[in-house]
């Protein structure tokens, strides 16, 4: 697969942990994203943190905006996007280096793909699961789906 994917980061005074964050996702074993840093805000110096990433880098795109919460940040994200896909991912959290190439692998007919996460405190198997119409049980995060839906529940 091909397709490019965004990745939005929202931001609000995160410039202590954002540095790990944005090196985790340049980490990726695909490489055909976007990513797009959105700060909400910030007081801190989260801002200058994605100027520098984004002055290193041209698949970053920086959005700058008035504090409005982080799913006001977010829907600038994906409003911003270009990708056939989105994925979603804390300012405080890191991914593995397969994150991206292990969603779009297990994503089948554009349908919502969920995965689970690594407790650090309490290790377990990462693991995929197809949404199918069927509730989830456990902590599962939503984390990549077809741009185009979520651009239309960003704009309705």
């Amino acid at each position: 697969m091909t397709a490019l994917v965004s990745i939005i980061v929202p931001a609000y005074n995160a410039a202590a942990y954002l540095r790990d964050c944005i090196a985790s996702i340049l980490c990726q074993r695909y490489q055909n994203f976007e990513l797009l840093l959105v700060n909400d805000g910030s007081t801190d110096d989260t801002l200058i943190v994605m100027q520098e990433y984004a002055a290193k880098d041209t698949r970053i795109r920086i959005v700058d905006k008035p504090n409005g919460g982080v799913s006001d940040a977010r829907n600038a994200g994906i409003i911003n996007s270009r990708g056939a896909y989105l994925a979603f991912v804390d300012a405080d959290d890191t991914v593995d280096s397969d994150y991206i190439a292990c969603l779009l692998e297990n994503t089948c007919d554009g349908k919502l793909t969920l995965c689970g996460y690594h407790d650090f405190a309490m290790p377990q198997k990462f693991c995929i699961q197809q949404h199918r119409g069927s509730q989830c049980s456990g902590p599962v995060g939503v984390l990549l789906f077809v741009c185009s839906m979520a651009r239309y529940f960003a704009l309705q």
